[in-house]
């Protein structure tokens, strides 16, 4: 299925929070991440949502969001913490909340 005929798409922006960098100057990293950052929301697509997960962790707080064991149990490595955040952001803020249904679970905070 071509991207352009699903409804929304849903992407995470590129984030170098979690890793150690040298600070007053962009690493090499945070150089990637920025181009591919500035590409994917130069796009003109109706259906895609760019996620700043940057905004989620610092709500939270970076050891708050991070946890790298989940990262080699299941290659995610967001905290249940971080994720209700992501979740609630994601539903009420990104999406068009009409559309959703009644059925849809929704976390308790």
């Amino acid at each position: 299925m071509h991207l352009s005929k699903t409804p929304i798409v849903v992407v995470n922006l590129f984030s170098t929070l979690p890793f150690p960098t040298t600070y007053g100057k962009d690493s090499k990293l945070d150089q990637l991440a920025i181009g591919l950052n500035s590409n994917l929301l130069s796009k003109d697509m109706r259906n895609l949502r760019c996620i700043n997960i940057d905004k989620i962790v610092a709500e939270v707080g970076l050891k708050e969001a991070y946890d790298f064991r989940f990262y080699l149990s299941s290659k995610a490595p967001y905290t249940l913490s971080f994720l209700k955040k992501y979740a609630f952001r994601l539903i009420f803020n990104e999406l068009d909340v009409k559309n959703c249904t009644n059925s849809m679970f929704l976390p308790s905070f």
